[in-house]
């Protein structure tokens, strides 16, 4: 069913024509269908879906980086021995609207009671990234032991 809007005023097309744009701007900062991989976990799915969708939807969420590598320590020599870059990956980075950015973790409580380097990785990467950019960070701890 299609309007002409060219019998409407002038003031109404305007106001018809920025509700497009405003539209097609939140239809961008959408992603365009995520791959059944893109998660690790259904924590990160529920979260994602509950959460960062809508606010994508709505427009209070621009843009969400899923899995987004930060480097701790480049990668590097010593004695002969050559060690990899040593990297956090968040599971999500948030960028609102209003210019917050925040970066969002989600773990089992098995997974974080098992994994012995996380605690220093997430204490690293806050101090080196987080704080010095002024992010928030939230990291949510879920009850799934199959993640």
């Amino acid at each position: 069913m299609g309007i002409d809007i060219s019998r409407l005023g002038p003031d109404a097309q305007r106001q018809i024509a920025r509700q497009l744009a405003a539209g097609q701007q939140r239809k961008s900062a959408m992603p365009a269908k995520l791959p059944k991989d893109a998660f690790d976990s259904n924590g990160e799915r529920e979260f994602y879906l509950a959460e960062v969708l809508p606010g994508l939807r709505n427009g209070t969420i621009a843009k969400c980086e899923l899995h987004r590598e930060f480097e701790l320590y480049p990668a590097a020599e010593f004695c002969g021995k050559k060690f990899p870059a040593a990297v956090f990956k968040p599971d999500f980075v948030l960028h609102y609207r209003s210019g917050t950015v925040e970066v969002v973790e989600i773990k089992s409580k098995f997974t974080k009671r098992k994994s012995r380097d996380y605690t220093l990785r997430r204490r690293l990467f806050i101090e080196r990234h987080a704080r010095p950019s002024g992010w928030l960070w939230r990291e949510i701890v879920t009850d799934d032991r199959k993640e």
